[in-house]
């Protein structure tokens, strides 16, 4: 009997964490300029937390936060920029060409930048490096690791079609990840990336 409460009570524990790291990550995104601190900071207390290393969930995403904030803000501004040119040259492209070729432009340009923007805030979150060194590290690792990279592209191409073309379900899949989907999605991520960065000594002692 207390083997199954401390089952339940370890479930409903995580639950929690999940529901409110998620809300947290969604608040602190809002400004769109600190999205990359937000999701670093979603990956760093996941990562803590996977490996019992955590001093809660709400501490170690603030800590993280505060203390990354200001180091996220150019490569953050540089995503926008590199994503609005990606867009704006779609545009151009579906003038020239035919649709079919502006959106394989598309889509191959948003998941290379996916898969950066992705491995860029992991790597932030699991290691003690410049930005450049970030994005250099983000680049080979993504190119070494192309079986996460892939599963990754393919959660995230799921979440842009349940949220913009799922329209059906639309309101019930925006409860979904207003509550708890985000984090959910995280979670699966950081267990990759743990696969990943083990194999990439010296990582901090988030692991």
């Amino acid at each position: 009997m207390y083997s199954s409460d401390n089952f339940f009570v370890r479930m409903m524990n995580n639950i929690f964490d999940l529901v409110v790291l998620n809300l947290l990550f969604i608040v602190c995104s809002i400004p769109l300029v600190t999205l990359l601190a937000s999701t670093s900071s979603i990956f760093y207390a996941m990562m803590r937390k996977n490996n019992d290393k955590g001093s809660g969930v709400v501490r170690d995403f603030f800590a993280f936060y505060k203390s990354n904030i200001k180091a996220t803000l150019v490569p953050n501004i540089i995503l926008f920029v590199v994503s609005f040119a990606v867009y704006y040259n779609t545009g151009i492209l579906r003038q020239l060409s035919s649709n079919m070729v502006a959106d394989l432009f598309f889509v191959l340009f948003v998941s290379i930048i996916f898969t950066l923007f992705i491995y860029f805030s992991a790597n932030m979150a699991a290691f003690e490096n410049s930005n450049k060194q970030h994005f250099i590290n983000s680049l080979l690792m993504s190119v070494a690791h192309p079986f996460v990279s892939i599963i990754t592209n393919i959660t995230f191409l799921f979440i842009v079609y349940v949220l913009s073309v799922d329209t059906k379900l639309f309101l019930t899949n925006m409860l979904v990840f207003s509550i708890i989907g985000f984090a959910l999605v995280f979670r699966f991520y950081s267990f990759l990336f743990f696969k990943v960065f083990k194999k990439y000594p010296p990582y901090n002692d988030t692991y």
